[in-house]
């Protein structure tokens, strides 16, 4: 049966309460180990060093990101396969992003912080900020990772 998901019927999450980047998790299906959702991050935005235990396909709606493989601007895709391990970052367009993740296990993502913990991206991390309002997720810092800027150049 098709599922028809508006966008405005989904909230955007704050990643952490200091940066305007966004998530908004517009479907889960536990069935298909599958996530997608949008992302919005803020221009020169870095997104930390992170593992894909998921399959992921990424499509650039608007603006501009990298890897170290190379630039996508709007109307690229990236294909990041299980595995992988990278810090996308953002130029100074911003970037906003649709990416679906397909794994196996319930585990898709792990993001190593500072102090030697991960934020464990499994699929009960998933339903959670799913469940969640964007005060509640804001107030909780309930995507649990934070985010830094490129230093940025002087003119």
């Amino acid at each position: 049966m098709t599922r028809v998901v508006h966008a405005d019927d989904r909230p955007w999450l704050k990643v952490d309460p200091l940066t305007e980047n966004y998530f908004k998790i517009v479907s889960i299906d536990e069935a298909a180990k599958q996530v997608v959702m949008m992302v919005k991050f803020a221009p020169n935005a870095i997104y930390p060093k992170h593992l894909h235990h998921a399959n992921a396909v990424v499509y650039t709606l608007e603006g501009e990101w990298e890897y170290e493989e190379g630039v996508l601007p709007a109307g690229s895709f990236a294909i990041e396969p299980a595995g992988i391990e990278h810090t996308p970052t953002v130029s100074s367009k911003g970037a906003t992003l649709l990416a679906i993740l397909t794994a196996t296990s319930d585990l898709f993502v792990e993001v190593p912080l500072p102090d030697g913990s991960s934020v464990v991206q499994d699929m009960a991390y998933w339903k959670s900020l799913y469940a969640m309002t964007a005060e509640e997720a804001e107030a909780n810092h309930a995507v649990g990772v934070t985010m830094s800027e490129k230093p940025r150049v002087p003119a």
